[in-house]
């Protein structure tokens, strides 16, 4: 797994007696903002755009038990757990898990059956990152190195959406579905879904040296 260093004076999800008081505590939330924001642009950054095959697009297709082409009305996500666990040389590795619900409206269905035309969808993610403590500035504040992970995937392509129209993989069970991937709403991906579901397998006989971008 890559890891990409950054500074922070302050870790988040520290015990508040960890932290410094009065107007050094008060400079001290005023970094945290800075990081959060920080991490929140450079995971955007890093994953703002993605390269796939169309053999990439079909393997997709043939995982999820359903697609879908509909509208995501709202998602609302949870963190549902945190933990921190020391690790070597003086790290601390810092883990969140979220779930994520949403409320999709469903104009068709490419793949599968589905008796509603609005369902809930959900996933849960995790999130993970380290910090170590550097040393006290002059403002008597302290400084942490934070290494963020810069895990492999398919970028934002995984990351459920929380509004817009969208071709939405999902798998079921239960009559419950969970979020695996989303691509653009747009005439190109739509032809290309349908002829996966003219074609089945086949297609992979068949396919082009054409590169698609997602985003």
């Amino acid at each position: 797994m890559k890891t990409r260093d950054v500074k922070t004076s302050l870790p988040p999800d520290r015990p508040e007696s960890f932290y410094a008081s009065g107007p050094a505590k008060m400079r001290a939330l005023v970094a945290i903002c800075g990081f959060v924001t920080f991490v929140l642009l450079f995971c955007s950054a890093v994953h703002a755009s993605e390269n796939i095959t169309p053999a990439s697009h079909a393997r997709r297709y043939f995982k999820a038990d359903v697609v879908i082409f509909g509208e995501v009305l709202g998602c609302t996500t949870n963190v549902v757990e945190r933990k921190d666990v020391p690790g070597d040389s003086g790290w601390v590795n810092h883990y969140t898990t979220l779930a994520s619900t949403c409320t999709v409206r469903v104009d068709s269905a490419l793949k599968g059956a589905l008796a509603e035309s609005v369902i809930v969808i959900q996933k849960e993610s995790s999130r993970a990152w380290k910090s170590r403590f550097e040393a006290i500035d002059e403002n008597g504040d302290s400084l942490y190195m934070g290494q963020m992970a810069e895990e492999p995937g398919p970028g934002e392509a995984n990351e459920i959406p929380s509004s817009g129209r969208w071709i939405l993989f999902l798998i079921e069970k239960d009559s419950t579905y969970t979020f695996l991937w989303r691509a653009k709403y747009d005439r190109m991906n739509l032809d290309l879904y349908r002829k996966f579901a003219e074609e089945g397998r086949r297609y992979f006989s068949e396919i082009r040296p054409l590169r698609l971008v997602s985003r």
